[in-house]
């Protein structure tokens, strides 16, 4: 079945398999922190639930102003083998969804699945959305090779320009041929 809403299809999120086959390397030894990808971020819960949804609001905000991607949360990216899985603690996946819906703007739609093997951990991914979306105090982020950083207003122009279709040097410059 696939599902769209923001403009977004849930057959269009890359990393699933991705995520899948890192998680076996870190069982076998590798840190997280090495098999994170443009498309795939590990990450800790935080120490408050709050916390933890505001981190996970921040990069499903990310991806989706990028390519999307997932999150496996729950998964330390600094160790690897079996003590790196350390948990998503209590998060409800039906709360995280609607917590990230609503700590996004415009609401960003993800999907909150557990891992089928291991159930203490969480996949959150989204797919790249069409629209430009930010934090409710305004800021967005973009995916940057492995990392997410704040986006600036020219790059935010160039964003929303590119989701709609804008192609800036298609637009008559007001300048003639002699000038």
């Amino acid at each position: 079945m696939v599902h769209q809403t923001n403009g977004q299809t849930s057959m269009d999120v890359p990393g699933i398999a991705e995520a899948v086959s890192a998680l076996q390397a870190i069982l076998a030894g590798a840190p997280a922190a090495s098999l994170e990808t443009f498309t795939l971020e590990f990450k800790e819960p935080k120490p408050s639930r709050s916390e933890t949804e505001r981190m996970v609001a921040e990069a499903m905000v990310c991806f989706a102003n990028s390519r999307g991607g997932v999150l496996v949360l729950g998964v330390s990216d600094k160790t690897g083998g079996p003590t790196a899985l350390v948990g998503a603690g209590d998060i409800d996946p039906d709360e995280l969804q609607r917590r990230v819906h609503l700590l996004t703007q415009p609401p960003l739609t993800v999907e909150v699945r557990r891992h089928p093997e291991h159930a203490a951990l969480l996949f959150v991914s989204t797919p790249r959305s069409r629209e430009v979306h930010s934090d409710t105090q305004g800021r967005a982020y973009r995916r940057v090779d492995t990392e997410c950083h704040p986006m600036g207003p020219q790059e935010l122009s160039a964003l929303y320009d590119e989701r709609r279709g804008v192609d800036p040097l298609g637009e008559p410059s007001g300048r003639s041929i002699a000038d």
